[in-house]
């Protein structure tokens, strides 16, 4: 397994329940801090398990690993598509990549904890941030996500790469069996079923989850090899 943007380690410690885990992360030091996260997860477990790199060029050789993750990362980097190419690259065939970042339609930004309007431009939201006593520094790192846009980032990987939207499949997988908590809910799922307007009224809800939602959640699975199983 290899984690992309892995911080200071906190996922990669899984490799201590048996999984042979690897994390990269560029040698940065934050604000206010004396030590970068590469250092930090070193010290956690001086394996050789972290590598210091960037997403747009991982140190490793064509399909080694079995699952790739970007969790809370894909936003903070600023050649998204050169770093989703380069964990697919690194997936073996059969394996999977799993991609997690906030929503930036809601009218919430996440690092910050503040209410933000979607898609706000960044000149206005250095305005905004300042007036609140806020430092603006981190928002110029961060590039805006949404849905469509990393669904679209993923489709660009080509055929060999099927895409899974978590979230758009748990709302279909309720739909048919009915299975919502909340009594409105299960109204849209009947409503899904009509035999004339459920298409359409099916297009309305998911158009409403990908504006809505508080994070987009992805899986891509790299389809195995002609050769037939895991590489």
């Amino acid at each position: 397994m290899l984690d992309v943007g892995s911080g200071v380690g906190s996922f990669v410690v899984a490799r201590r329940r048996g999984l042979q885990a690897f994390g990269i992360e560029p040698d940065r030091i934050g604000q206010g801090g004396r030590l970068s996260a590469i250092e930090i997860a070193s010290r956690r477990q001086p394996e050789g398990v972290f590598a210091v790199a960037e997403g747009e060029s991982l140190p490793f050789a064509d399909q080694s690993f079995d699952f790739v993750t970007l969790n809370q990362v894909i936003e903070h980097v600023s050649n998204q598509r050169a770093v989703l190419r380069e964990a697919a690259r690194v997936l073996k065939h059969g394996g999977t990549l799993y991609v997690a970042c906030p929503n930036y339609l809601r009218f919430y930004e996440p690092h910050y904890k503040i209410f933000w309007l979607p898609l706000l431009p960044k000149l206005l939201g250095r305005l905004y941030l300042r007036c609140r006593g806020r430092n603006p520094v981190l928002l110029d790192q961060l590039t805006y996500t949404t849905n469509s846009r990393l669904r679209r980032l993923l489709q660009e990987l080509g055929e060999e790469y099927a895409l899974i939207d978590t979230h758009q499949h748990q709302f279909l997988k309720k739909c048919a069996a009915g299975s919502f908590a909340s009594g409105r809910a299960r109204t849209i799922g009947r409503l899904t079923r009509l035999p004339v307007f459920g298409p359409l009224i099916r297009r309305a809800a998911l158009l409403f989850l990908r504006v809505t939602e508080g994070g987009c959640e992805m899986l891509v699975q790299r389809k195995a090899s002609a050769a037939g199983g895991l590489c």
